[in-house]
């Protein structure tokens, strides 16, 4: 991954998003800490964001109302919600609402990087997607990048339901 992106981390508990920001430091160019959902709201209009990890279970505006707001907002940042409550229906709202990704509280490290990555590559094939079309590129090879992102998004979608 390369170090110019930035990633926001959004959780109620600070030592959470503390202990998230040490770690993730080394990947990412510029790390944005909110509380609530509110504040996170704030600094996605103020700062470019490439991905967010957000707490589902917040006080004030959960995860899912975050998600709605973002949305509402014309912004489509990719987000990781991070749940110690994962229960499928959860699981669900989150997914129909376009979270990339849930990820169960306690969670290893490496299976946090590896979602990250994971969505953070789709976005990528994504834009690149755009930039083609926008250049006019001969149809084959629009039609290549198109079936390996959707092998990409069919890989997560695999992963988020198994």
């Amino acid at each position: 991954m390369s170090q110019d992106q930035s990633i926001l981390l959004v959780d109620d508990e600070v030592e959470i998003t503390e202990l998230l920001a040490e770690s993730l430091q080394k990947h990412f160019k510029n790390i944005y800490r909110a509380a609530s959902g509110k504040e996170a709201l704030e600094l996605v209009t103020k700062h470019e964001v490439s991905i967010i990890l957000s707490d589902i279970n917040m006080p004030e505006m959960n995860g899912d109302e975050f998600l709605r707001h973002l949305r509402a907002k014309g912004l489509f940042c990719p987000i990781i919600f991070l749940t110690a409550y994962g229960s499928r229906d959860k699981v669900l709202a989150a997914m129909r609402l376009g979270a990339a990704d849930v990820l169960d509280k306690p969670f290893a490290f490496d299976d946090l990087l590896k979602s990250i990555f994971r969505v953070l590559d789709i976005e990528t094939r994504k834009s690149k997607v755009q930039q083609l079309i926008s250049e006019g590129t001969p149809k084959e090879q629009l039609q290549r990048e198109l079936k390996m992102l959707g092998l990409m998004q069919l890989v997560n979608e695999a992963k988020k339901v198994g």
